[in-house]
């Protein structure tokens, strides 16, 4: 698990909009992505309340955009129409 919480932690660091949280809500947040995807229950005790200080409601939200990426997801641009092909008689078509 430690492994992973390093992983989601470097992940926040290259994340521009991650800049917007403080230092302890990302680590808090790491630990909570990592215990989400080894699927621990409960993912959020009272024992990490209480060393975080952070409730589960508040890094749900922070968990989103660190395991999403901030929403950026990237969509493909839609493939520019060929253009018409010449008449058969054209020379443009017959390469010349």
């Amino acid at each position: 698990m430690e492994n992973l919480v390093f992983f989601f932690a470097e992940m926040s660091l290259v994340e521009y909009c991650m800049i917007a949280y403080c230092p302890s809500i990302l680590a808090a947040s790491a630990v909570y992505a990592a215990r989400c995807t080894l699927h621990r229950t409960p993912l959020w005790t009272e024992t990490l309340k209480r060393h975080t200080s952070y409730p589960e409601q508040q890094l749900r939200y922070v968990h989103v955009y660190m395991c999403v990426g901030c929403g950026e997801v990237m969509i493909p641009e839609k493939p520019k129409p060929l253009p018409p092909l010449p008449a058969s008689g054209s020379k443009a078509f017959l390469g010349t």
